[in-house]
């Protein structure tokens, strides 16, 4: 797998949830690294987001994370992507697709 050269980020489940089973985090996202070609075109196949941005990342997860934020992402729709894992974390599928630079 060849390396990515241009840092990049995705939306995944959180990892309290996905580490300790903690309710809380259940539908909580946050950033992971994309790290390889591979990996980026697995997210973009599977209708994942990625970000050549970190603070666009972090701006995203506000939005799927905090419902009182008017840009808040509709969560009858949002959902994770079990079997497609960064680092151990299922991937955020949101319900718009597309890449956000």
């Amino acid at each position: 797998m060849s390396k990515l050269k241009t840092p990049r980020w995705t939306l995944v489940q959180h990892s309290a949830w996905t580490a300790k089973q903690d309710p809380r985090f259940k539908d909580q996202v946050e950033q992971g690294a994309v790290t390889t070609h591979q990996q980026l075109g697995e997210i973009v196949d599977a209708g994942g987001v990625t970000f050549t941005d970190y603070m666009a990342a972090e701006d995203a997860v506000d939005a799927v994370n905090y419902p009182d934020r008017p840009f808040k992402i509709d969560p009858s729709t949002d959902r994770f992507h079990q079997s497609l894992t960064i680092d151990g974390r299922a991937l955020y599928l949101p319900p718009s697709i597309g890449t956000i630079e």
